[in-house]
């Protein structure tokens, strides 16, 4: 599916850079129930929330969901399902889809941890154990402490 179909999408990442591919299955449960099951899955450049570079990744989501007609409906569907509320009709795909792929998004998208260049800078300075010098914390502390007591 072209990405231009998902305006709220495109507003929660950098860019779209190519289509949404879903692998979906439309049918009947057990209760008649109208049901979409699947698979989407769609890239994304995204900014690190560490180094604030650019990060690209593959997003995928899978989804149950089930079609009703009225909010009352919802609270008879199994746990397994998630309620999509139908009121008109034809339904778009691209609105029936986008709430699911929004919430793939990463909430605080970072790098893996060696290919994130603040965490390298983080990981290649050297620490105080490192420099020889220990930090001692309370050391002041525990002058004062001594000094009160030799007087």
């Amino acid at each position: 599916m072209p990405a231009d179909r998902f305006a709220r999408l495109a507003q929660s990442v950098e860019e779209l850079p190519g289509d949404i591919r879903a692998e979906l299955e439309f049918h009947l449960d057990e209760e008649h129930r109208v049901c979409v099951s699947g698979l989407l899955r769609f890239p994304a450049r995204l900014v690190c929330q560490r180094c604030l570079g650019e990060l690209r990744r593959d997003i995928e989501c899978g989804l149950n969901l089930a079609l009703v007609r009225k909010e009352e409906q919802m609270a008879d569907l199994p746990s397994s399902y998630d309620g999509v509320v139908v009121a008109r009709e034809p339904v778009s795909l691209a609105e029936l889809l986008e709430d699911d792929l929004i919430l793939a998004i990463p909430t605080v998208p970072q790098h893996e941890p060696g290919e994130c260049a603040a965490h390298a800078d983080v990981l290649n300075a050297a620490g105080p154990e490192e420099q020889g010098a220990r930090v001692h914390p309370f050391a002041e502390l525990r002058k004062l402490k001594d000094r009160a007591k030799d007087s």
